[in-house]
């Protein structure tokens, strides 16, 4: 078994929530890595992102293994959004 391959079995089993407030780039983002995560989730501003994460939090007791967020975003920026994390 090669590296890639232990990496995508490995990969499968994560978690991940993308935060972006442009939809093509965030459909886009969700389509490349439902390919390699088990679970993935989008949220189009850092309010809702913040309310998928708690959400996901209390519905399976344990928090995203990955967050990418934005920075520049309307409603809550990615960096208030991760500090309320």
């Amino acid at each position: 078994m090669n590296n890639y391959d232990k990496l995508y079995l490995y990969s499968q089993k994560l978690s991940i929530l993308i935060v972006e407030d442009y939809k093509p780039l965030r459909d886009d983002l969700v389509e490349t890595f439902e390919n390699f995560f088990d679970i993935v989730i989008s949220a189009d501003d850092g309010v809702e992102g913040l309310l998928a994460y708690t959400y996901y939090h209390q519905k399976y007791d344990k928090h995203f293994d990955i967050v990418i967020s934005d920075i520049q975003m309307p409603h809550k920026n990615g960096v208030d959004m991760s500090c309320d994390i």
